[in-house]
């Protein structure tokens, strides 16, 4: 299970650093999250310490758990892609037929990496801008599969010619995911 909700305890724990030096991060507004009510404790949402460790360098592996597996979003309407990838042991995949749903279920899901099917999402491009230029610029990686020309390659951390799910079966799809979804 994902842990959603860090004690400054913890934040020190995961930064190799002392309690107190989060909690100055914290009060001063570097490191975002809220106090309990009535105490002095202070508890950091993951999507805050999850924006912390990026603008400050740190790989989030650091917080997954040792054994963990790697969360994908995928975003596709062809069940063989859905298949293939749900196939993969060390990874945990979300499906979605479209994007506005995919865009509903960031927050939930929070995937280290979303793969975008070009062929079978209309509006695949507009949601992969979302994702390299919104809220999640930098913190998901985002990985294209479809047709060569339908979008700007350097903006995806990696993109993928047809037939889709004939990559996505490929131990080579498979190590290049890994490569991207860690880094």
């Amino acid at each position: 299970m994902m842990k959603t909700l860090f004690t400054t305890g913890q934040v020190a724990k995961i930064w190799k650093a002392a309690p107190r030096t989060v909690s100055k991060w914290f009060d001063s507004g570097r490191l975002g999250g809220y106090r309990i009510p009535g105490s002095q404790d202070r508890r950091i949402p993951r999507e805050h310490l999850l924006r912390f460790l990026l603008a400050n360098g740190r790989p989030l592996s650091e917080l997954e758990e040792p054994g963990c597996k790697i969360r994908i979003m995928c975003v596709s309407a062809d069940a063989k892609i859905k298949e293939e990838m749900g196939r993969k042991k060390e990874f945990s995949v979300t499906s979605y037929e479209d994007s506005q749903t995919a865009t509903q279920m960031l927050d939930t899901d929070f995937p280290m990496c979303v793969v975008i099917d070009y062929i079978t999402v209309p509006d695949a491009d507009d949601f992969r801008k979302w994702l390299v230029e919104g809220p999640w610029k930098g913190i998901i990686n985002v990985i294209g599969i479809g047709r060569n020309g339908v979008t700007s390659h350097g903006e995806l951390d990696a993109f993928y010619e047809v037939p889709a799910w004939e990559i996505v079966n490929a131990k080579a799809h498979e190590l290049a995911l890994a490569k991207y979804i860690r880094s």
